[in-house]
């Protein structure tokens, strides 16, 4: 991964105890909220990360904190799903 990704996620780490949550559950809530990510795909390795994942299904994030989010990761993420190319060669 990039550094500047490396960056701008650990700029998450305030927002996400802001609201009292963990990075991890803040970003899949994230994911989940996008209409143009059906799915997420989501790793454990243990019992209770599976619980803490499926527990954030219910989590909706406010308006404000999802502007502070995308605002945050900027540049670094494709918003336009006809320009993301799941085929194209990683670097």
């Amino acid at each position: 991964m990039r550094d500047e990704v490396l960056t701008r996620i650990q700029a998450l780490i305030p927002l996400a105890g802001e609201a009292a949550m963990s990075l991890a559950t803040l970003r899949l809530a994230w994911v989940l909220r996008d209409t143009n990510a059906p799915s997420a795909i989501v790793g454990a390795s243990r019992p209770d990360q599976i619980a803490v994942n499926a527990e954030t299904a219910d989590v909706a994030l406010d308006d404000e904190l999802v502007k502070r989010i995308d605002e945050t990761l900027g540049p670094v993420i494709e918003r336009d799903p006809d320009r993301i190319d799941v085929f194209a060669k990683r670097p």
